[in-house]
């Protein structure tokens, strides 16, 4: 499943999307739906659900128009762009990302949990540090560095404590409006939070 107002900039409230593989077309649906009822019974008002065979039986029901309505306008950017080009440029934009974090933060703690080989990569990079409470905090507020959040990330620091697994950060640079200068400046910013 993934959400279509990030990856198709669809906006906040559009619909999501999910891919079933076809060796799962046998698993019971998850959360059935009228769109996923068996066609050919599907206004009868059986009492039991009967789903439709396949990826079909997944559809869930109406999504809303207003809802809808911005994917056209992201379809149209995505159709025009190439998803070849755009996923080139999402690959270059995490693996520079990568070589920002090994030069500038992982002397600050910064670990990346995301594959660095380019065919086991998405289209975000995972870091793991101690204070990943204070970069999200951090990235949320746009990149404002505030003297209680220095104080914080300071505080963590000198505490000796290590990262744990549910300290992790997703990152995300979107390929169809984002920039190389985007990825600098973040991986600059944080190397301002974590320079205490």
């Amino acid at each position: 499943m993934w959400c279509n107002y990030k990856y198709l900039n669809g906006g906040l409230g559009c619909p999501a999307t999910i891919f079933i593989l076809e060796k799962n077309f046998d698993i019971p649906v998850a959360m059935p739906g009228w769109h996923g009822y068996e066609k050919s019974r599907q206004f009868q008002k059986l009492p039991y659900f009967e789903a439709e065979t396949g990826a079909g039986g997944w559809q869930h029901g109406s999504p809303l128009i207003l809802n809808m309505a911005p994917l056209e306008g992201a379809l149209d950017m995505i159709n025009e762009a190439g998803i070849d080009a755009i996923r080139e440029k999402s690959l270059a934009m995490t693996g520079y990302f990568i070589e920002l974090v090994d030069d500038m933060l992982a002397r600050r703690g910064v670990s990346i949990l995301t594959p660095r080989e380019e065919a086991r990569r998405g289209g975000h990079v995972t870091i793991l540090h101690a204070a990943s409470e204070e970069i999200t905090e951090f990235l949320d507020s746009g990149s404002q560095l505030t003297d209680r959040l220095r104080a914080a990330v300071t505080e963590r620091l000198e505490s000796g404590i290590e990262a744990s697994w549910y300290d992790q950060v997703r990152i995300a640079f979107s390929p169809l409006f984002g920039s190389f200068e985007d990825v600098r400046q973040t991986a600059e910013n944080l190397y301002q939070l974590l320079n205490v």
